[in-house]
């Protein structure tokens, strides 16, 4: 009766291990997900002012150039 209760707690320690690796590594994997999408974002971000940063310059350039 021992050897069998100690057989079903040991299966049951190695299920809940399993089971926490499991949940370790869909953790993770949404962790990198939600990280990237912030990065991505903000590339994006930074582009878009990059871009309006760039047409100001160009309009700048063209008003100068209007004036000389």
């Amino acid at each position: 009766m021992s050897v069998l209760l100690e057989t079903r707690r040991r299966r049951l320690l190695l299920t809940l291990r399993l089971v926490m690796i499991y949940y370790e590594e869909a953790l993770s994997t949404v962790l990198l997900k939600v990280i990237s999408r912030a990065i991505m974002e903000e590339i994006n971000g930074s582009w878009s002012r990059i871009s309006a940063a760039l047409q100001a310059v160009s309009l700048l350039e063209s008003e100068c150039a209007s004036v000389v």
